[in-house]
């Protein structure tokens, strides 16, 4: 017979906050639990490895509606199928990761360009004046002051 666990402890066991584990199983993340006589939720050493599983997928960057998919092959594929969806998955994170890294790398420099020329202005008292704006301005928006 199965031990079962509360909520409480579930999340203790998992490392995922109550009302994630909650929240995980309203929008479908997790299978469903079973309720005792008592109302409350019985997890298994099954859902704790489920919720530790999902756990790890969302702190690797997968989006929710990836780990839904996981979770489902992880409980009911094969070890061929969840392969391929985690091979999938995670080269998919790793494609939006370099993307999102060239953008910061982008705005790095920018930034960078911007402090260089603004520490190098010397700034005078005049009233800013969108018909003669502030020599700050100018870097800011990529011109010449």
């Amino acid at each position: 017979m199965a031990t079962f666990c509360t909520i409480s402890q579930a999340s203790e066991a998992s490392g995922l906050a109550v009302d994630t584990i909650r929240y995980y199983e309203r929008i479908g993340v997790l299978p469903p639990v079973a309720r005792g006589p008592n109302r409350y939720r019985g997890y298994t050493e099954t859902h704790i490895e489920t919720l530790r599983f999902a756990r790890r997928l969302r702190e690797l960057g997968l989006p929710l509606a990836t780990v839904a998919t996981l979770v489902r092959v992880f409980h009911d594929g094969t070890c061929r199928e969840l392969r391929e969806e985690m091979l999938a998955s995670a080269r998919s994170v790793l494609a939006a990761l370099e993307a999102r890294r060239q953008e910061i790398e982008r705005m790095e420099a920018q930034l960078s360009a911007i402090v260089e020329g603004l520490a190098a202005l010397q700034p005078d008292d005049h009233r800013l004046l969108t018909v003669h704006p502030c020599r700050c301005l100018a870097i800011v928006q990529d011109e010449q002051p």
